[in-house]
């Protein structure tokens, strides 16, 4: 600031020209003309330095849309440990209802079971459902008439709030199917408890026979 007001000083003074001698008025004006020419020039390179910085560059932004992913990654691998869980979970469960029930069965003893699901549980969410339907007359070139009808649907989640949360009604609730059993236990090498198990399954748990594999156990004497 000083340096700048030093030259806006020095053009001061050559304005107020000397004090010694007569004035020559045509000289003057000359002068005058080029000092003003020369601080209107010097003004505006005072503006610039003034208002001239350095932008603010996209690196910060860069290195947080990074950090943002890279937070992200743990979560996404959260939600696939989350969903294997719950399938095991499930998996599971139908294992020890079947291993329960089949002991039950007369001349059925030491029972292995594995099942295997699709997936976990889908709910089946309330919904709005919203149809309109347009009818467009047309007529072609030969005299030709139509009409076409144009039919749209929109389906909205219905969602009860409380407060700041907000909750979807759930009609139900619909259970994994069951890709495969394998049933593994002593007996079943007779022929009509094999038949008695493989019932037991298919219309216990609703599985199709051919998901449905039922083998004897080997016995101690077996190699």
């Amino acid at each position: 600031m000083d340096k700048n007001k030093g030259i806006l000083n020095t053009i001061k003074g050559m304005f107020s020209g000397s004090k010694d001698g007569p004035p020559d008025k045509k000289g003057n004006k000359k002068n005058q003309y080029f000092l003003l020419l020369l601080a209107v020039g010097i003004a505006f390179m005072l503006i610039s330095n003034l208002f001239s910085g350095d932008k603010p560059t996209s690196s910060v932004m860069t290195a947080s849309s990074s950090d943002v992913s890279a937070k992200d990654e743990p979560a996404f691998g959260q939600q696939k440990d989350d969903l294997t869980m719950a399938i095991s979970k499930y998996e599971d469960r139908y294992e020890n209802e079947l291993k329960e029930a089949l002991e039950a069965i007369a001349g059925v003893e030491d029972v292995i079971v594995s099942v295997s699901v699709d997936a976990t549980e889908t709910k089946i969410l309330e919904k709005n459902t919203v149809t309109q339907s347009q009818i467009t007359s047309e007529e072609d070139r030969d005299g030709g008439k139509r009409q076409v009808e144009d039919i749209t649907s929109d389906e909205q989640v219905v969602i009860i709030r409380s407060g700041d949360s907000e909750t979807p009604i759930i009609l139900k609730i619909e259970k994994p199917d069951i890709r495969s059993v394998l049933i593994v236990a002593k007996g079943v090498e007779n022929a009509k408890i094999k038949q008695m198990v493989v019932e037991a399954v298919t219309k216990g748990f609703d599985v199709p026979n051919h998901k449905v594999a039922v083998v004897p156990r080997k016995t101690k004497g077996d190699s």
